[in-house]
Order: C-alpha cells, then structure tokens, then sequence
C-alpha cells in the first residue's frame, strides 16, 4: 500500500457575530504530534491552487447531511487556517454554534490522505509530510482525539461507531460498509469479556487494512 489517511486534531472556534461563522487552524506546521509527524508549510500547495473546499460534518459524519460548508482556507506563517459558516437552518447546526459559543464545544478534527512517498523520515526519528494528496472533509467534533488512525496503526475499535467511522476514513463504498458494519455487530454483539472482545477489535482492524488495499489507490 502506498498511501495513507491521517486525521489531524486541533481547535475551532466561533467568529464574532451570530450568523455561525467559525474558525481555526487545519494543520499546525512543523510540530511534531504525537506520533511523530510533522506538516511540512508547503504540504497543502496542491490543495490550495487546486481550489475545491473540503465538505464540514459533525464527528466525521460523512454519510450524513454536511452542517455547513468551509468557506476558504490560506496557510500562514502558523498552519493551515480554514473558516466557514454553520447552516443555522438545522437544528444540529443550531446546537453546534451555541456549544462552540459556549465554549463547550471546541474541537476540529482533518481527513488527510497523502503518498507514503511523499513522508520522509528524519534523522531525529520524525516524519515529514511534504504533500497532501486530498483534503475530503474536515469536521466538527466532541472530542479532539490524539491522531486518531494511520491505516498502519488503526485503533480504538471498541465499539460498532468506532468501525463505521473508520471505513468511512478510508472511503469505503456505501455497500461495503453496510456488509461489514453488519458483521461488526454480530461480533461485537457476541463479546461478553474483555479477552473475547480484544479478538474482535484484532479482527475487525485487519478487515480494515484488507479494505484500505482496494479502496486507496
């Protein structure tokens, strides 16, 4: 496999005024995280001059209905900073900019995929990601995990949420997910230990990484 996905966690924040603009930073540049890799400052040029504006969800919910839409996004001498508005017409949205308001709500959660040809190794052990192959959609979230998966290192499947999420990362087909989502929830259904639930989570990981050698090409 010569690609991967990696979702990058940071924070957001609601924009002055009351018509759901938010805004926060995608990427940080040249900070390790905590697995060791850095954003190169010229990784997203390709993104950039493209054009085409990643979609916004809530919680990487990428089947369903977007709650607003990112607006534009500039890499500055910090990171890659993104803005956009929340459609104030959904109830979600609604909720989502009040809890942002709040400041009960704060975290940004980037789907990036790029080459693994493209990741250098440094001498000091890290990583350097120099270029971003895609940037499908960035979303609003709960809670801000630390580096959530690499399709190298998938984890914390502990429950059938936890599976759907992660095929949708690696952009599986509607039809693929349901048939796996449907045998997630046997297997995890039929845990009753921890021992026993441990296999399930080993198993369903390694469906994933199956997956991601036919759907990332």
């Amino acid at each position: 496999m010569n690609e991967e996905i990696k979702m990058i966690q940071s924070e957001l924040k609601a924009a002055d005024g009351d018509a759901g603009y938010v805004e926060g930073y995608a990427s940080v540049f040249n900070s390790v995280d905590s697995v060791g890799d850095t954003i190169h400052p010229d990784a997203y040029k390709n993104i950039l001059e493209g054009g085409e504006m990643p979609k916004m969800f809530f919680n990487h919910d990428s089947w369903g209905l977007p709650i607003g839409k990112w607006t534009s996004m500039e890499a500055d001498d910090k990171g890659l900073l993104i803005k956009g508005q929340l459609n104030l017409e959904l109830d979600e949205a609604k909720d989502i900019y009040s809890s942002l308001k709040f400041g009960s709500l704060n975290g940004l959660s980037v789907n990036i995929q790029f080459k693994k040809a493209d990741a250098e190794k440094m001498e000091n052990g890290t990583r350097l990601i120099k270029n971003v192959m895609r940037l499908p959609e960035v979303s609003i979230v709960t809670i801000p995990c630390e580096q959530k998966a690499t399709l190298t290192n998938i984890k914390g499947l502990s429950t059938v949420r936890d599976f759907e999420n992660a095929l949708r990362d690696l952009g599986a087909s509607h039809k693929e997910a349901m048939t796996l989502i449907s045998q997630a929830k046997r297997l995890f259904g039929n845990q009753s230990d921890s021992d026993n639930r441990a296999n399930a989570n080993k198993e369903l990981a390694e469906r994933l990484n199956r997956i991601s050698q036919l759907t990332i090409n």
